[in-house]
């Protein structure tokens, strides 16, 4: 595979090294989204439940707009589904496993995938409110990307439905997302996609123009292919310590795209500056840029101040009102991060996507 991939902005983490033993910094665990305490301490995925101490959570304000970087994308009216014209299948304020039919010749011989789905807890019928897919990375699952990510209790208090994907298994056994350019393993992922975004349209009352999608690791990848071949569908998105598309070659958006992206400084696994010669993915930084330089924004970012251990680069001026975000988090590794510019992670990451709207011209 020639394509070079490279992290990304602003807040996110994605793609997940798991299989083999992973350093994880004391922070949260992108196994089970549960704090590492003490001393970082080598890890690995068979034992990362044990001796783990789950976090405190408790959603903030809106994060301070002198250092967090707005979003002023062009409102566009919601747009209902189906799903807002019957009763909701889902228990309110519960997650629910679903199941959706694929084409076995494009997914690995099976011929149904599944995926979970939360409806926040004050759902209401014909209110349409936004969707997230959240990704998990190589070797999770849906439920453990729920579990560490906080976006099911976020959605509660802010209003929105999340749905968590699962990956099939590749060739060494890991749950994974068949998302380079080639596709390494035949999967269709997104076909898959848009099947679990129309399942989610016809079981509850989506705003299709609000659509949004966040991943880590190799969810990451993901996400940043959804970016680049279902931009008609995905308003924006978020990826968190993952490489990705080389831009130049088999990314065609047709729209700007709003991308906020988080890499750690000492990511062991996809690491933030060094080339990987095998597959020839880029850096970080280089990968922002060719996505500044396809939404036509100004050419040099802007550092705007944060803390002694993390940075965050915007690059303003794009095309459509959107933005480019990039936080590094200095000596952090490959992990979800608990905090993001001076608020949870998972707040940071939605108040930045809750902003921006499918174009109308890209509906």
């Amino acid at each position: 595979m020639r394509r070079k991939m490279i992290g990304w902005f602003c807040l996110f983490l994605l793609l997940t090294g798991c299989g083999t033993a992973t350093t994880y910094a004391a922070s949260v665990s992108p196994v089970n989204g549960q704090a590492l305490t003490g001393t970082p301490e080598v890890v690995s995925v068979a034992s990362a439940e044990s001796g783990a101490v789950t976090p405190t959570v408790s959603v903030t304000a809106t994060p301070d707009a002198s250092v967090t970087p707005g979003a002023t994308g062009t409102a566009t009216p919601p747009t209902t589904t189906s799903g807002c014209n019957s009763a909701a299948t889902v228990a309110t304020g519960s997650t629910t496993d679903m199941m959706v039919d694929v084409d076995p010749q494009t997914a690995k011989g099976v011929t149904t995938r599944t995926y979970r789905l939360h409806a926040p807890a004050d759902y209401q019928l014909q209110q349409p409110l936004p969707l997230l897919l959240a990704f998990h990375g190589l070797g999770s699952n849906a439920q453990e990307i729920e579990g560490y990510s906080n976006f099911s209790q976020l959605a509660d208090k802010e209003h929105f439905i999340v749905a968590y994907p699962q990956g099939l298994h590749d060739m060494n056994g890991n749950t994974f997302w068949d998302s380079y350019s080639p596709t390494t393993e035949g999967v269709d992922e997104i076909a898959f996609v848009n099947k679990v975004i129309d399942d989610v349209e016809q079981k509850l009352c989506v705003d299709s123009n609000r659509i949004y999608a966040t991943g880590f690791s190799n969810g990451a990848l993901m996400t940043g292919m959804l970016a680049c071949r279902l931009a008609n569908r995905i308003a924006a998105i978020a990826t968190l310590a993952g490489n990705f598309f080389d831009n130049e070659g088999p990314c065609n958006p047709g729209r700007p795209v709003a991308i906020l992206n988080e890499h750690g400084s000492a990511d062991n696994v996809i690491p933030y500056d060094a080339q990987d010669q095998t597959t020839q993915l880029p850096g970080v930084q280089d990968w922002l840029q060719q996505w500044a330089k396809l939404d036509k924004c100004a050419p040099q970012a802007v550092t705007l101040p944060q803390s002694d251990t993390e940075t965050a680069l915007e690059w303003k001026d794009c095309d459509g009102g959107v933005t480019i975000v990039h936080y590094r988090i200095e000596g952090e590794k490959h992990v979800w991060p608990k905090d993001l510019s001076k608020d949870q992670a998972d707040a940071t990451i939605w108040h930045f996507l809750m902003h921006y709207t499918l174009p109308t011209s890209a509906a």
